[in-house]
């Protein structure tokens, strides 16, 4: 071979030899990268598939084989994505995702819940790429997803914590607002039921307006009973605490009104044994306890059915107490312990979702007939116990009401001092001056007649500072002193204390359209002689007085 050729051949083996181990040199920079990619993708806790154009899985990282509950990610491979075991919400707007990728060459997001392999339900956000080879030509499609389960979790936290507080305003202004109308009510109906009494006594006997008068104060009665059930709902109704027996209470009332329930419905007892007693107001209770047997009949109607009845007691935690729309809380600290409960299920028609949030508003009814005041009083009652009530229903499978008292609630301490004088005869009679403190011209109008009916001298007052100058005037000359709860520039607890340092020995009936119950913390200690809750009759009033100056 020619020298030249040689030299020639040589120059293109060395050249060769170059390009050979340029190509080696390449090749293990891109094994280096596709190791250190391929051990990111491994190491990411975000969840990186890898599609074709025809949307089958190539590659699907550790993280997401996790996520999903995967045992062989293999048998994936070549197979459309994503896969049938998803939620079809999900796959639906994921291959809507890709087409768009595909058509369009764009970045595309989706951001929705899907399950897991195990059955477990997962909410992710989505981020597609396409993946495009070394001429431009799009190649592929990535999709990043970052599991949001618990930033979606905490968000309807959040969302459930914000409609529970708006709920618990709600019921607390809806309180305040029928506490006050039958406070105002009571006062109106102090006057009707006041000078019905008066009337009533002045008649001879045998007279016929006797049934006027009767039938007058058989309407006023109700129309209390009316002002009592908007206090129960505002949670300052008249109590009678004593200890109660939840069990014993429940079969008691069960076995009441399973005489007047339809035949169709039966009624079912399960009372466990031995459960703690609490103090609580029987009457009260059985109140509640007769609305949510009554309402659960009703629901059923006039097919057939069971009403299940269930007393028990349970350890609650905070989590329990708090946990979602199930729970409508009376109390915005409802402490952990031991509660008793009672528990009314039906297999009635049941409520939708925006039915069961109103159904402890007042005047809201679902019935024909009726005041909707039902099941805003149990509300009541219950928040008077400092008690909680956990709803929930379904549509066409029935309600479940469980009321929860907590078993170390104590009987509230009395705020009247311990009296030891005699009681009022029918025909009893005082004599002495009474003042009768009252911002309410009606209620102090038929107060002073009543107080002259029985034989004493009064005086008035139209709020707490005419109170104390009056007082103060005739101060060793008043017996005993009406003293209203509620009255302008001052209150009574703020006037009861002024009257105390003018004469310590002072005798004070507190009156109210309030319950007594309501009051004994406020009052707590201070000694009242009495107190009466309006409307009040003539009788009520003469046995509050007789103590005081026999």
């Amino acid at each position: 071979m020619p020298l030249d050729e040689c030299k020639s051949l040589l120059e293109q083996v060395t050249k060769l030899e170059l390009q050979l181990e340029h190509s080696r040199q390449e090749n293990k920079s891109l094994r280096e990268s596709e190791i250190q990619h391929r051990a990111w993708l491994e190491q990411s806790p975000v969840c990186t598939k890898i599609l074709n154009l025809d949307f089958n899985l190539l590659y699907m990282s550790s993280a997401g084989v996790a996520a999903l509950a995967i045992e062989r990610i293999e048998d994936y491979y070549g197979k459309p994505y994503p896969p049938e075991f998803f939620s079809e919400s999900f796959r639906v707007t994921m291959l809507e995702q890709l087409r768009n990728v595909r058509s369009n060459q764009v970045i595309a997001f989706q951001e929705a819940s899907l399950k897991s392999h195990n059955g477990n339900i997962l909410w992710f956000r989505s981020t597609l790429f396409p993946l495009f080879d070394d001429a431009g030509a799009l190649e592929s499609i990535m999709v990043v997803s970052v599991d949001i389960s618990e930033r979606v979790k905490a968000e309807e936290e959040r969302v459930v914590l914000e409609r529970q507080m708006l709920h618990a305003q709600k019921l607390e202004s809806l309180g305040v607002l029928a506490g006050g109308i039958a406070h105002d009510f009571n006062n109106i109906l102090m006057s009707i039921l006041g000078n019905a009494d008066l009337a009533r006594h002045g008649l001879a006997n045998g007279n016929a307006i006797h049934q006027n008068i009767a039938a007058i104060e058989v309407a006023a009665h109700r129309a209390a009973e009316l002002s009592g059930q908007m206090l129960a709902y505002s949670g300052k109704g008249k109590f009678l605490i004593e200890s109660i027996d939840i069990g014993q209470l429940l079969t008691e009332t069960a076995h009441l009104l399973d005489v007047v329930l339809s035949k169709n419905t039966a009624i079912k007892l399960e009372v466990a044994d031995s459960l703690p007693q609490f103090a609580g107001d029987p009457t009260q209770l059985r109140q509640v306890i007769m609305n949510l047997i009554t309402n659960a009949a009703e629901a059923i109607g006039q097919g057939s059915g069971t009403v299940t009845l269930t007393a028990g007691w349970m350890e609650c935690d905070e989590a329990y107490l708090k946990q979602g729309l199930e729970i409508l809380s009376t109390s915005s600290d409802l402490p952990p312990g031991a509660y008793v409960y009672c528990e009314v299920t039906d297999t009635g028609c049941g409520m939708d979702a925006d039915t069961l949030a109103k159904v402890f508003d007042p005047f809201f009814t679902t019935k024909f007939t009726g005041r909707g005041l039902g099941m805003a009083a149990v509300l009541g009652i219950v928040r008077g116990h400092k008690g909680t009530i956990k709803a929930t229903s379904e549509v066409n499978k029935g309600t479940s009401f469980r009321v929860l008292f907590p078993v170390d609630f104590k009987i509230p301490e009395t705020i009247l001092a311990t009296s030891t004088g005699a009681s009022a005869s029918e025909d009893w009679r005082g004599s002495g001056t009474v003042l009768i403190a009252d911002d309410e011209e009606l209620v102090r109008n038929v107060g002073k007649e009543m107080l002259s009916h029985l034989g004493f001298q009064p005086l008035e007052a139209s709020d707490g500072e005419r109170a104390i100058q009056v007082f103060r005037e005739h101060a060793d000359e008043i017996t005993c002193v009406l003293l209203d709860l509620t009255m302008p520039n001052l209150d009574g607890e703020q006037t009861l204390s002024e009257l105390r340092k003018i004469r310590p020995d002072v005798k004070v009936i507190l009156t109210s359209g309030y319950s007594k119950d309501d009051l004994s913390q406020r009052f707590a200690g201070l000694g009242l002689t009495g107190f009466l809750q309006k409307p009040f009759s003539l009788e009520a009033l003469s046995h509050a007085l007789a103590p005081i100056v026999t």
